[in-house]
């Protein structure tokens, strides 16, 4: 079985990795584990409110290529509400931009910014999350596993 790490974000975020490109996850410049690189999985959080989401997608539409919010409209603030939490995709962390250094549409200057590659959705896979990175319950990966066809 495959060894998985995840990261937690609040809506829309994650879909925003995995459906409109977003190619750079930002944190506070402080944030402790600015040293992982490889394969992650994309943790869909709780919604904290409709304000909250509404004003994250406000943002994330305006960042976004406009094909692929035609292509893939943002789910409704219920909706996304209603599926709850968990592993919604997975990605890769190829390196690392410092505040104010990239230039790229989705880092904000006082971040720093994980640069990602290769975000793909995955079916909703309900479980709690944590804050930072964290390791995924063997049962979770053995789920994500199953839909990779048998790992790695």
């Amino acid at each position: 079985m495959t060894h998985y790490r995840a990261l937690s974000l609040t809506p829309p975020w994650p879909y925003a990795m995995v459906f409109w490109d977003k190619d750079i996850e930002n944190r506070p410049p402080g944030f402790s584990h600015k040293s992982f690189r490889g394969a992650f999985l994309i943790h869909q959080s709780g919604v904290k409110s409709r304000r909250a989401y509404d004003a994250a997608v406000k943002l994330a539409t305006k960042l976004a290529a406009p094909e692929l919010v035609a292509a893939f409209p943002m789910p409704p603030y219920d909706e996304v509400r209603a599926d709850g939490t968990g592993i919604v995709g997975m990605a890769s962390i190829t390196g690392m931009v410092q505040p104010g250094e990239s230039g790229r549409r989705w880092h904000f200057d006082d971040s720093v910014g994980f640069i990602l590659e290769g975000a793909k959705p995955l079916p909703l896979i309900p479980c709690k999350g944590a804050l930072g990175f964290w390791e995924v319950p063997w049962k979770i990966a053995a789920q994500v596993d199953g839909l990779r066809g048998g790992g790695g």
